[in-house]
This record gives C-alpha cells, structure tokens and sequence, in this order.
C-alpha cells in the first residue's frame, strides 16, 4: 500500500485551485451585491440619497439571494407616486 505524502503532485496543486475557486466566488458574490443595489437605486424615488449601507450588509453577511427577494419585494417609484385612491386601468373591469 503506497502512502501519500506531499511528493504527490495532487497534493500540492488541490489548494491552489480550492484558492483560485474560492476568490472567483467571492468576487461573483460580490458583484451580484454591486448589481442587485444598483437595481435598488433604480426603484428607489430619489436614486442617488438612497442608503445602501444595510443592503450591502444584508448581502454580505445573509446573502444576495435574500437581497435580491428584498429588492424584488420593494415597489418602483412609479408604483409609490401615484395615490392609492387612482385605479390603475389594467384594474378595472372593461365595460361594454
């Protein structure tokens, strides 16, 4: 039975490719963060006084998953402007 030991060529390269995978998924995470509050800023009325500290918060230390439902949940400023008493017309019933 052979024994491994660090003259097995396997053995050296396994933790540089694990290190290689691992800045790739955090520059992919981070990244997806940056996209995701730019989304945010886009819904959000004002855009650029919007506060992006919690969201980058949420992103890094819960994840973008959850961001992205946060971001998706909120409503366009579109949306916000108009009154609540207005319908919209895809609302309301045709008439003949």
């Amino acid at each position: 039975m052979r024994g491994y030991g660090y003259s097995d060529p396997m053995l050296v390269f396994m933790p540089i490719v694990m290190l290689i995978i691992a800045i790739v998924v955090l520059a992919a995470w981070l990244v997806s963060i940056s996209k995701l509050i730019e989304i945010y800023t886009q819904k959000h009325k004002d855009g650029e006084s919007a506060s992006t500290g919690i969201l980058w918060f949420i992103g890094i230390f819960a994840s973008p998953i959850v961001l992205g439902l946060y971001v998706c949940a909120l409503p366009d400023s579109s949306q916000r402007s108009s009154s609540p008493n207005q319908k919209n017309s895809a609302d309301q019933l045709p008439s003949i």
